[in-house]
């Protein structure tokens, strides 16, 4: 039981840092360290199942930047083209329409965390559930069982 607890804050910690909201202070920077921790920039919402995404040396340059919503680390080509990660604000979302449209819930897997594949995942019934839940970093449409995650595009 106290395994399974580590492992769940471990997760939750993982995922709460993996979209980053720009500060104010951010936002306002008149210059940024030039320091090498790439980000991948969030920086609009098209629709449900696509975002523009555009890649900085580091979340100063990003979040300098007014398009910017919010960052993930590393590049934007290390995930799935068709990612669309999941705002930070959007976890404090108190209600989803119960509309089934269903997504591919993503969590990063790592050696703290059993998965199948490279990627941890479960079913919702749509993107706002996805995205409400503490462990989800992005989603892909569909089911995670219709998702081939050993294809090279995953």
């Amino acid at each position: 039981m106290y395994k399974l607890l580590l492992t769940f804050l471990f997760c939750v910690s993982l995922v709460a840092s993996l979209g980053l909201q720009c500060e104010d202070f951010e936002r306002k920077a008149k210059g940024c360290p030039e320091i090498y921790k790439p980000v991948c920039a969030i920086q609009k919402q098209t629709s449900n199942f696509s975002q523009v995404k555009q890649d900085f040396a580091n979340k100063c340059e990003a979040c300098s930047q007014s398009e910017t919503q919010f960052v993930v680390p590393g590049n934007c080509e290390d995930y799935p083209k068709e990612a669309v990660f999941c705002n930070p604000a959007s976890k404090r979302n108190l209600g989803c329409i119960e509309i089934y449209q269903p997504v591919c819930g993503v969590m990063f897997s790592n050696e703290n965390f059993s998965c199948d594949s490279k990627y941890c995942a479960q079913t919702f019934d749509n993107y706002c559930f996805a995205c409400k839940n503490n462990v989800v970093g992005y989603y892909l449409q569909g089911d995670c069982q219709e998702i081939d995650f050993d294809n090279e595009n995953y």
